[in-house]
């Protein structure tokens, strides 16, 4: 008995080390270029609780892909219809997949290969300030909170990094027929046991960013997966869209926006020649 009490109590100070030096590893020290609010918002109790039940959905359905990806090609693409597939110059494929989500909307899986590791991968294309290299989508991205210390890791080796930011994303219009969005989002990335890096992203509401002229977009369950090769050397790179963008948008420009690689062919093309 009083073993197992020295047990106890032994396994608890280990869990309380290992969440304070978790908690040291923020959005701030990993990304040193992001951008960040003159003022940074506060959450309540019932805000990071709701939170935290948003951002445990969307890493769930991006560990989901991540795990029928290695159960092969015919599983991962299980109940989705292909509708790129596009060789590049070094050999390696893109494939743009889509199958239809429970509310309506379509979800889109681009799978591509980068000679990089997943975890310079995941720094690089996670940073702020390289964002706009890949996607001229984005407008202006900023972080208004910065909720590391907030959203469980999902990791327990304290030497994986991780963050998690409250951010307000704005994306410019897409053609002369579509406005320009805005989404209020946790933004995060996170290194796990197994080499797999994530960085979800889901759309939450706060009352210190209301809606402005812009349409407010939403996103849920979205995001990249870094699922590193056998010798760690390179990494499948799985951009997960679904997003509803609001308001009227013709279905040729909704279907130009749902169907486009570009922006993965263009940051896999960075990713290479930054880490040559």
């Amino acid at each position: 008995r009083i073993y197992e009490k020295k047990k106890r109590r032994k396994t608890r100070r280990k869990k309380k080390k290992h969440k304070r030096k978790m908690d040291k590893v923020t959005i701030k020290n990993y990304h040193k270029n992001d951008k960040f609010a003159d003022k940074m918002l506060e959450l309540s109790a019932e805000q990071e609780k709701k939170y935290v039940k948003k951002v445990r959905l969307c890493q769930k359905s991006l560990l989901e892909i991540a795990k029928a990806f290695k159960k092969g090609e015919d599983e991962y693409n299980k109940g989705w219809d292909e509708n790129i597939r596009e060789e590049q110059e070094d050999g390696s494929v893109i494939t743009l997949h889509q199958r239809d989500g429970e509310d309506g909307l379509k979800y889109t899986k681009i799978t591509s290969h980068i000679n990089v590791p997943a975890k310079d991968a995941l720094r690089w294309s996670s940073d702020m300030e390289n964002i706009p290299k890949f996607d001229d989508y984005i407008k202006n991205m900023c972080i208004h909170s910065d909720l590391s210390g907030k959203i469980p890791t999902l990791s327990k080796n304290e030497e994986n990094k991780r963050g998690y930011g409250l951010a307000k994303v704005e994306i410019h219009g897409v053609s002369y027929v579509v406005t320009g969005r805005d989404f209020v989002v946790v933004i995060g990335f996170e290194e796990l046991d197994n080499g797999i890096c994530l960085a979800p992203m889901t759309s939450v509401e706060h009352e210190g960013l209301p809606p402005t002229d812009l349409v407010r977009g939403n996103i849920t369950n979205h995001g990249s997966i870094f699922i590193p090769d056998k010798d760690k050397k390179g990494c499948t790179v799985i951009n997960v869209n679904h997003i509803d963008m609001n308001g009227w948008i013709p279905a040729s420009v909704m279907n130009l926006i749902t169907n486009n690689i570009d922006v993965c062919k263009r940051m896999r093309k960075s990713i290479q020649s930054e880490f040559k």
